[in-house]
């Protein structure tokens, strides 16, 4: 979007930083008699920028996909030892004769595999296309200090060599592989309705890649001359087809790296500053669609739901702005130690720990493991004595239930899950949406009401074929009926599972929840904590 200050008559593009621009200012107070809203503030007025009908960005990568969609395959899971193990040199973890087995290099041996194999399938697309081949890059961006790029460049220079020297012995590794790769793309490329070429052909120009030194690995940090590194465009070089860039701050920003399609993300802040994280995003951009079915994106669970939050919140806040909904504001929300639901300042809160909810947007727990049967069944049996009956009936309608009810079966589904490393869900905050949106926006006679959705017999699996968690045990047909109901409730969706074992729960049912805003209300904020206020 542009933004013109009030305080200058130049105009200037903010490409990456966010709508919150509106909500900086420390003097802020909520708009008259709102309480809880707070309207923007700056700059004088706003003009959004035409988005580039090819662009790539927080949608493609954080928005919610199915496995339809090539959308849906971008992120992968690095585990949290791994980033340990490539953030400072231990030969006890990673030894350089196991660079293609070892288990604490196994996500990033899969993105450089995987990078080369995907620029190796759209070379032969452009070929078959008679198009230009073009050359291709990846980033490595896990620390900022010099000495952890050094060991990240000699773990991937090890790899590499390590994929060359198999491929030359015949070692059925390379093979296995690239194999994998070839899997692992093949669905994406299926749901985006691209042509994969024969398997055979891209394994022989994947080793030929390998075997001619194609795949190179290049330091960006202060260590180098930049300028050296750049073509006459300002944009980094790209030597061979297969270009692997390892760095830290100065790819944050002011660098563009052409033809990305895989990055290895590790960056993890205590507290996630938006604009700075926004900055960090190197995957976004414009790029054909046949580029976004082979692309890949490497962070741990705990990053990228951090990415996603903050791409939840400033989609929110853009959400307002589009349809105009800006002019009477943001609601800022949070839970006060005495559990009362409170105006929080936008200046006071921290990204990392807010919840974002647009209208008819929905709060959903997702990478857990329920407890113990004998814990579940006590969990269940409470909460089907607060779902009332007519909720049951089979005939799928939302019934009224007052919001007490609603909190305290959230209360109990609290205890019903174990969370991997990674995951989580903001029970607290779930429950101030809840509460927000029927104490404080619903207008009489029905303030202080829930919409209750209940459905049960559902069998979904814990993870989908492609490995991921499941994440949407509430149907799209469902959530669309909800914009249909009447008035401004809350809906509090609770799908009961079957829990089978054989689809990797814990031999009982269990109730799913699902949080689900008002379609007709405004973008909302809500925070579990706030900045301290050293003048407090």
């Amino acid at each position: 979007m542009r933004l013109i200050s009030p305080q200058s008559d130049s105009m200037s593009d903010i490409a990456a930083t966010p709508y919150s621009l509106y909500l900086q200012p420390d003097e802020y107070e909520p708009a008259p008699g709102k309480n809880f809203t707070f309207e923007p503030k700056r700059p004088a007025f706003t003009q959004l920028v035409p988005i580039h009908d090819s662009y790539v960005g927080g949608d493609e990568y954080f928005g919610q996909h199915d496995e339809d969609a090539p959308e849906f395959y971008l992120w992968h899971e690095v585990q949290e030892e791994e980033l340990t193990a490539l953030k400072k040199e231990d030969r006890r973890r990673i030894r350089s004769d196991e660079a293609l087995t070892c288990k604490r290099t196994e996500a990033l041996r899969h993105a450089i595999v995987g990078f080369v194999t995907a620029s190796v399938i759209r070379r032969m697309q452009q070929a078959e296309a008679g198009d230009a081949l073009k050359r291709y890059s990846m980033i490595v961006h896990v620390e900022t200090a010099r000495a952890s790029h050094a060991w990240q460049h000699t773990v991937s220079k090890e790899i590499i060599t390590g994929m060359g020297d198999a491929a030359k012995s015949g070692d059925a590794i390379f093979s296995d592989l690239v194999g994998r790769a070839i899997d692992d793309l093949s669905r994406s490329i299926d749901a985006g309705d691209y042509q994969l070429p024969l398997r055979e052909q891209v394994i022989i120009k994947v080793r030929e890649a390998f075997l001619k030194g194609g795949v190179v690995t290049e330091r960006v940090n202060s260590d180098n001359d930049v300028q050296a590194l750049l073509d006459e465009n300002a944009e980094l070089k790209l030597r061979t087809p297969f270009n692997v860039f390892i760095g830290g701050q100065i790819l944050d920003r002011g660098i563009t790296v052409p033809n990305l399609l895989t990055f290895f993300y590790g960056r993890s802040p205590k507290k996630m500053q938006q604009d700075t994280v926004l900055q960090h995003a190197r995957m976004y951009g414009a790029r054909p669609r046949a580029d976004l079915a082979v692309s890949r994106f490497y962070t741990t669970a705990s990053n990228f739901i951090a990415l996603r939050r903050i791409h939840e919140f400033d989609a929110a806040l853009r959400h307002a702005f589009v349809v105009g909904a800006h002019e009477r504001g943001v609601a800022f929300v949070m839970k006060d130690s005495n559990a009362r639901i409170v105006p929080c300042a936008p200046s006071k809160i921290l990204v990392s720990n807010i919840v974002a909810l647009r209208p008819n947007g929905a709060l959903v727990p997702f990478g857990f493991q329920t407890k113990s049967k004998s814990a579940l069944a006590k969990i269940d049996g409470a909460v089907s004595k607060l779902i009332p009956s007519d909720a049951l009936n089979g005939l799928g309608q939302p019934v009224e239930i007052d919001c007490e009810v609603a909190v305290g079966i959230l209360d109990l589904l609290e205890n019903a899950f174990d969370f991997e490393t990674g995951y989580e869900f903001d029970w607290e905050a779930a429950r101030a949406a809840i509460e927000y949106y029927s104490r404080i926006t619903t207008p009489e006679p029905k303030r202080g009401k829930c919409w209750l959705f209940a459905g049960t017999g559902r069998e979904l699996s814990r993870k989908r074929a492609s490995g991921r968690f499941s994440d949407a045990p509430l149907s799209y047909q469902e959530r669309t009926a909800f914009r249909t109901l009447p008035g401004s409730l809350p809906v509090l969706a609770v799908l009961q599972q079957e829990g089978g074992e054989d689809a990797g729960w814990r031999g009982a049912p269990f109730w799913w929840p699902v949080i689900v805003a008002p379609a007709k209300s405004m973008p909302s904020i809500f925070a579990t904590s706030v900045r301290d206020d050293p003048d407090d």
